[in-house]
């Protein structure tokens, strides 16, 4: 079979890995010096890129999105979580063997990425899988001390749980699907105040489903509701837009 490497219609900037941590059994943080790599900004949680890697005689394959952990301006030191499916998907075998002096390829950030925190809100409502828990961290450090979060993050199992942190007063519900918790249960009954921000990133019926949900609330027409399917089950790059 003939190959070819995939050349997307955007820039794809070479980095290299500076470091490689097991957060988690099934998640890798991996840090990289992107200093080439222009629009990553500190201050717009939820930002995303393309990442590429090459397979063992060099080619390039097709891209996924990946959201940025926390991008440090300083030093610039770029962190993605990977979570990791074994040798199931070309990127998550390249993961699960990354180290430092390690080579690979990234976009800079998608323009219609990312969310500007309003310090004018009060009520935070962030739902997510092991996909979306990158962002939701990201966004949960980024606010403001007067602001307040409900947290909602489904893992497979109970050793998936890792440190959220945040200045804003936080409260994490971790949901295990090995005890058959589901991210959509959290959206039901829930109590949300008026100009609350919503925000929910996970297999693409998952979100569905808690839209459902959430048209339940009679304040939701006073909020801000962001929704994004990142992936969806036997597709291979699926994103939807907010």
């Amino acid at each position: 079979m003939n190959k070819a490497d995939v050349n997307p219609p955007y820039d794809v900037f070479s980095v290299t890995v500076k470091k490689a941590t097991l957060i988690t059994p099934l998640l890798k943080r991996i840090t990289v010096d992107a200093q080439n790599v222009s629009g990553l900004r500190p201050d717009l949680p939820g930002q995303y890129i393309k990442v590429f890697v090459r397979d063992s005689d060099g080619f390039r394959h097709a891209g996924r999105a990946y959201t940025v952990r926390r991008f440090n301006p300083r030093t610039s030191e770029l962190e993605l979580d990977f979570v990791l499916h074994g040798e199931e998907g070309n990127i998550s075998r390249w993961a699960s063997r990354a180290e430092s002096g390690d080579i690979l390829e990234i976009s800079r950030p998608n323009a219609r990425s990312g969310i500007s925190i309003n310090p004018e809100i009060r009520n935070y409502f962030l739902f997510a899988d092991e996909t979306g828990l990158p962002a939701v961290s990201a966004i949960v450090e980024a606010l403001p001390t007067t602001a307040e979060a409900r947290v909602f993050i489904e893992i497979a199992n109970a050793e998936e749980m890792q440190s959220v942190s945040a200045e804003a007063a936080i409260s994490v519900r971790w949901l295990c699907r090995e005890l058959g918790e589901i991210l959509v249960d959290a959206a039901k009954d829930l109590s949300i105040p008026s100009g609350s921000l919503v925000w929910v990133a996970a297999e693409s019926g998952q979100v569905s489903a808690i839209r459902t949900e959430l048209k339940k609330q009679q304040s939701l027409e006073t909020c801000a509701v962001h929704a994004s399917g990142y992936w969806k089950k036997g597709v291979a790059d699926h994103r939807e837009p907010d």
